[in-house]
């Protein structure tokens, strides 16, 4: 049973990808609105008649939020139309776990760029910047930890250290949302075995 699970997540991966590629363009367009109106004194010029700083922000936030429900069940929609069981399937939670998962990137993904946005002038190379770290992340932070897990958690050689080290960069990358989302969908991809690792049955959440 768990070989066909595993087999199944394999089958997914490609579709993992694309939502972790997609998603982190999502991620840089946030940044970039924000650094165009600094950039052209938009921001400036809102201050100046009287904008409370607080307003602005929060504004900007919502209408980020707003705009993001689009991609978001749009992509939700395809998962059903194709049929995309692993990340669908109500059993041990799944479906709950990624609809939160893709609902919360958006808030944090916007408020992420945010902060990130006032290392930069320009739009484009915040855009670039924010979708290279938050794949590059995302991407290798999940196979990373997943592997130092596993490597800690071998039955014949068990290593505290590696798994310690998994632990720490786990946390870390926490901070970073492209991260979270990335290594949440891949733990239920892979959620078979994790639950060969832990030795008793687990749900995502």
């Amino acid at each position: 049973f768990i070989e066909e699970s595993i087999n199944e997540a394999d089958n997914a991966y490609g579709r993992w990808f694309i939502v972790i590629v997609s998603f982190t363009f999502i991620c840089g367009s946030f940044g970039t609105f924000v650094v165009s109106e600094r950039q052209s004194k938009a921001k400036h010029i809102q201050t100046v008649a009287g904008v409370k700083p607080a307003s602005y922000w929060l504004s900007t936030w919502l209408w980020d939020v707003a705009n993001y429900q689009f991609p978001l069940w749009i992509t939700v929609i395809l998962m059903f139309a194709f049929n995309v069981g692993t990340f669908t399937t109500t059993d041990r939670g799944i479906l709950g776990g990624v609809l939160s998962l893709l609902v919360l990137f958006g808030p944090s993904a916007a408020s992420y760029s945010y902060c990130v946005s006032f290392m930069f002038t320009s739009p484009s190379i915040c855009n670039l910047f924010i979708i290279i770290s938050s794949f590059i992340i995302g991407f290798g932070g999940s196979f990373a930890v997943f592997i130092l897990r596993m490597l800690g958690n071998d039955p014949s050689d068990p290593n505290q250290k590696l798994v310690d080290a998994a632990n720490i960069t786990e946390w870390v990358l926490r901070f970073i949302p492209a991260f979270c989302l990335s290594k949440g969908l891949f733990n239920v991809l892979y959620i078979d075995a994790f639950r060969w690792m832990e030795g008793e049955y687990i749900t995502v959440w």
